[in-house]
């Protein structure tokens, strides 16, 4: 029905050929008042994409403390990206990506108890399987299971590893704190030496 309104509403059948996938897919998001809105004046097609694009934008935004990367950012994301990548390579760090869940338990040991990040930041669920998993709100934690998972202690020492990833933290959104974040870090595991400290 949505498809043969939206042709009722052009004159120009190419226009409603390339057009009718995108608009009966954003048509059928509409909750019931808004495709109303949008089919009381469906003779005009301006008013009928000016209802569907404002309440699009009503009901999908990006979650509360979470942004999107637009193209016109990802550019300069890259440079950085690219530049990290060059200087840590340089100083012998490699890269570990961890995934973006844990075991619950890994942030409980790795960052303490009874620290703000464990007992109100965290974003944690149960699986089917009824186990409590974590969003990783932080790099370490992770780094470090990785390294005793795959017994990296066994490799020469010190390990250097960086990270750059989504991390999450249940906050009040605020200037400058996000509930989703980008980090970036650095980990030298497996040596005491202060030097290793101050690179």
């Amino acid at each position: 029905m949505a498809i043969a309104l939206i042709a009722f509403a052009s004159r120009d059948r190419e226009l409603v050929r390339a057009t009718v996938a995108q608009l009966t897919e954003r048509f059928l998001r509409l909750d019931g008042a808004a495709q109303l809105r949008a089919l009381v004046r469906l003779g005009d097609q301006d008013y009928f994409w000016d209802t569907v694009d404002e309440a699009m934008a009503e009901r999908f935004q990006a979650p509360r403390g979470t942004f999107d990367v637009l193209p016109a950012e990802s550019a300069a994301r890259a440079r950085i990206y690219a530049a990290a990548a060059g200087i840590f390579a340089r100083a012998g760090y490699q890269r570990l990506e961890t995934p973006v869940f844990e075991d619950t338990e890994v942030f409980a040991r790795g960052v303490g108890g009874s620290t703000d990040i464990v007992r109100k930041e965290m974003f944690t669920f149960e699986d089917k399987g009824e186990r409590s998993l974590t969003l990783r709100p932080e790099g370490t934690a992770s780094i470090c299971r990785a390294y005793l998972e795959h017994g990296m202690h066994k490799l020469p020492q010190p390990v250097k590893l960086w990270y750059l990833s989504a991390y999450f933290r249940r906050e009040r959104p605020q200037k400058g704190r996000f509930r989703q974040f980008w980090q970036l870090g650095v980990e030298a595991i497996g040596s005491d030496e202060p030097a290793v400290d101050a690179e």
